[in-house]
């Protein structure tokens, strides 16, 4: 197996053979592999399927050394299938120490460009819970799976902010649930199609268009 990962050029014979495995399948959009050890053989299973774009071109715009840190990345991976972090979540997947994992979280959101951030409950601690940044959640879109919402939570969201404020439009709906334009664009379809809400005056087009209440907009 490794023969093979070498000569796809994702790994070396020796030194930093394993870095590379992750750091070119997380920079490419691809799941990181599952690695079995026993006493005498390793077994490395990497995961089929087309590679997540999104995740490539966030990667891609990352400083170099970001782009090359394996610790950056497995952070980003770990946080498309969960909300949150913290150091002692994050040691395991890193394979280094609690404080040394504090270290790297505390790095990530203290950079002029920074990709996570404090939750706001545990901002104040010494060893808070962390986050995606919002830019960083939207360019991330659908493959942060961790962020996906069901129309349960959807629809009083919605009805709250077009009750206090008269209207809502693409540009809301992508704060409220940290999803990007495209994402937004199909939810006000659905929320149209289900008669919750129509177009109302404004710009004909774009993320600025505003709707208001439809004929199934509950009143109260």
């Amino acid at each position: 197996m490794f023969q093979a990962a070498r000569k796809l050029r994702i790994a070396e014979d020796t030194g930093q053979g394993i870095d590379r495995i992750y750091r070119e399948l997380i920079r490419s959009g691809r799941d990181t592999p599952t690695i079995a050890q026993t006493h005498d053989t390793t077994r490395i299973v990497f995961v089929g399927g087309p590679p997540r774009i999104q995740v490539a071109r966030f990667v891609a715009q990352l400083s170099l050394a970001e782009r090359d840190d394996v610790d950056t990345l497995l952070l980003i991976h770990a946080l498309l299938t969960s909300r949150t972090i913290t150091e002692t979540e994050l040691a395991p997947i890193i394979q280094k120490q609690p404080a040394e994992a504090g270290v790297v979280l505390k790095r990530l959101s203290a950079s002029q460009r920074s990709i996570i951030e404090a939750t706001l409950e545990t901002r104040t601690r010494c060893k808070p819970t962390y986050r995606l940044c919002a830019d960083v959640l939207q360019a991330l879109g659908d493959a942060v799976t961790s962020q996906r919402y069901r129309i349960e939570n959807v629809d009083p969201k919605v009805i709250t902010h077009v009750e206090d404020y008269g209207w809502i439009n693409n540009r809301t709906l992508q704060h409220l649930f940290n999803i990007n334009v495209h994402r937004a664009s199909s939810l006000l379809r659905d929320l149209q199609n289900r008669q919750l809400l129509i177009k109302i005056s404004g710009p004909r087009r774009g993320p600025g268009v505003r709707y208001g209440p439809g004929p199934e907009f509950p009143t109260t």
